[in-house]
């Protein structure tokens, strides 16, 4: 099973901030504690993420709405791009959990 993954967003807070109005909160800079132990992990996500490295401790702070409708049609085409000439049995696209927001 194959998905476009976390690591291809900066991650899910931030990019919750992107996609949805109704969100807002303090940055926080600093590498995510769980690559820590896995410095080249943290090394190549440092690399790709060099503009996103702070990430927020969000809150509601207005009604969610939805900003760019496109964007989850970028993300799937992208995924089928990716896809395209490999056998796989499924794939998915990732999506935030009300929990970790």
């Amino acid at each position: 099973m194959v998905s476009d993954g976390e690591m291809s967003k900066p991650g899910f807070s931030n990019y919750i901030i992107e996609r949805y109005t109704g969100f807002g909160g303090s940055p926080v800079s600093g590498t995510p504690t769980d690559m820590l132990e896995f410095p080249n992990v943290r090394k190549r996500w440092s690399a790709s993420h060099a503009d996103t490295r702070a990430h927020r401790l969000l809150e509601c702070v207005g009604p969610i709405g939805l900003r760019d409708e496109g964007a989850l049609a970028d993300d799937a085409d992208k995924l089928k791009a990716a896809l395209a000439g490999v056998d796989v049995a499924e794939a998915f696209i990732p999506a935030v959990t009300s929990g970790q927001i």
